[in-house]
């Protein structure tokens, strides 16, 4: 979006969204489950060439600017995916910290990880400038 249009706005709203399939996973990021990346892979989230993974989001965004210093903005996110794959409330780190070896098992320790997620947040943003406002054309 042209920030001169958005600057002459004073409210806007924007509707997002997305989906992917993939037939092998081949596509995914691995969840840092347990500080595990691409190299060392995981034993909690095997990737397989076999394992299909269907993902998809969309956002609302409600933007409000009632002078050229001050923006409030809403926004609602929801996700959903085939497998579990997004970190739930109990996260993806083992308590005391990950344990060096992402591709081993911690006795005792379940993650958290959910195939939906729902986020909504809202803000103020504060536009500070030093001297005079700049001229709007």
């Amino acid at each position: 979006m042209d920030s001169n249009v958005h600057a002459k706005a004073d409210a806007i709203a924007k509707v997002g969204g997305g989906a992917i399939t993939n037939p092998s996973q081949y596509l995914v990021l691995l969840p840092p489950i347990d500080g595990a990346t691409a190299a060392s892979g995981s034993y909690y989230f095997p990737e397989k060439p076999t394992a299909q993974f269907k993902v998809w989001d969309s956002s609302l965004t409600f933007s409000y600017m009632p002078s050229q210093f001050l923006t409030f903005l809403v926004e609602y996110i929801h996700r959903q995916s085939s497998v579990p794959y997004f970190a739930g409330p109990g996260g993806v780190t083992p308590p005391g910290g990950n344990n060096g070896a992402p591709q081993d098992p911690i006795q005792g320790w379940a993650f958290t990880t959910l195939r939906r997620t729902r986020l909504a947040s809202c803000n103020a943003t504060p536009r500070i400038q030093k001297g005079p406002p700049p001229a709007i054309a």
